[in-house]
């Protein structure tokens, strides 16, 4: 009994995977109906604690890009899912078929592994700084979901992975100079996404026992497109 005290609690990217799954498919699903009925403080109490998901992703996309056998097909894949769940994203998200003035989360996931590929193909350090701003604000033009945000977050858990606390400062403090051109409300519901660094915390490092790559990659137009199939009938 002792001994278990003492062991450490660890999650391998799988679990990691599955908690952002779950927070995220709460997150949308309190956007869809309990926003109609009660936009209060229980409402805004489970966006902010479903906020910590686009931060996990942010992360897992980092270890993605460190650990795949080939970078390109890794970009290739995630492009594609952009495309795939554009149209499911704009229903979910503004009732139209193609709405142009926000691009889903995929995108924002695409920059940010493109400008990893591109910075580490050069030593220069001002290339790599002049790639990174740029990513950051192809990401904000194309007006992706979290916008360079998302990007900076990426860089920061994909180049301070050696030096975990100066990771986890630097992420804290991209969610709160983030938060602050914000109103009150919605700058603590973005502060709420520092929550997703506790599970990223515990990650060992290892796989763990998993579900085939895709499934996760089709969870997110799938999981939209049944949203706004169930929706329909109230909106």
């Amino acid at each position: 009994m002792e001994q278990r005290l003492t062991e450490k609690t660890t999650l391998s990217a799988s679990v990691l995977k599955t908690i952002a799954v779950v927070l995220m498919i709460i997150n949308h699903s309190c956007v869809l109906f309990m926003n109609r009925y009660d936009s209060g403080l229980l409402y805004g109490l489970i966006i902010a604690l479903t906020r910590a998901s686009f931060v996990i992703f942010a992360f897992l996309l980092a270890e993605g890009m460190r650990h795949t056998g080939s970078r390109e097909r890794y970009l290739i894949r995630l492009f594609a899912f952009a495309l795939i769940s554009e149209i499911p994203f704009d229903l979910f998200s503004f009732g139209t078929l193609l709405e142009f003035s926000k691009q889903n989360v995929f995108f924002e996931l695409t920059a940010a592994g493109l400008g990893i590929y591109l910075m580490d193909r050069y030593q220069e350090w001002y290339i790599r700084i002049l790639i990174g701003v740029s990513t950051a604000a192809l990401a904000t033009v194309i007006r992706a979901d979290y916008a360079y945000m998302g990007v900076l977050l990426v860089f920061v858990f994909y180049y301070l992975s050696d030096r975990k606390t100066a990771m986890y400062i630097a992420a804290a403090l991209i969610l709160f100079l983030c938060a602050l051109p914000s109103g009150i409300k919605e700058a603590l519901i973005q502060l709420c996404g520092i929550l997703g660094l506790v599970p990223i915390a515990l990650y060992d490092g290892t796989r763990g026992r998993h579900l085939p790559s895709l499934v996760y990659y089709w969870i997110y137009p799938v999981h939209l497109m049944l949203l706004w199939l169930i929706g329909m009938p109230v909106r």
